[in-house]
């Protein structure tokens, strides 16, 4: 297989800007990739667990539960900047495939 190929492949499936680190040994191109697409991750994680946890006590006390209702608070609850991390994410992924495939051996 050749590299640029298998480097879009990593970068696809597991993490972008993987394999252009691993693969193609470009350090700092493959960082420019990784760094804001883990601080979007985490971005987005840190705001689904808050709403979860909101959800969760909510629950506990016993209140009772009205599915719909949770849903909705589920989604309310997403947080600042949620929207802006997962395009984030989104141009990180497929920027870093395309790099990858573009690169020249």
């Amino acid at each position: 297989m050749k590299r640029p190929i298998a480097a879009a492949l990593l970068s696809a499936l597991v993490l972008p800007g993987l394999g252009q680190l691993t693969v193609l040994k470009r350090p700092k191109r493959g960082l420019a990739f990784m760094v804001p697409a883990l601080f979007a991750v985490f971005w987005i994680v840190r705001a689904m667990a808050i709403g979860a946890s909101a959800v969760i006590d909510q629950v506990a006390s016993g209140a009772p539960a009205d599915p719909y209702a949770l849903a909705e608070q589920l989604s309310a609850s997403e947080g600042p900047g949620v929207s802006l991390a997962s395009l984030v994410l989104l141009i990180c992924w497929i920027g870093s495939i395309i790099d990858a495939l573009l690169t020249r051996e």
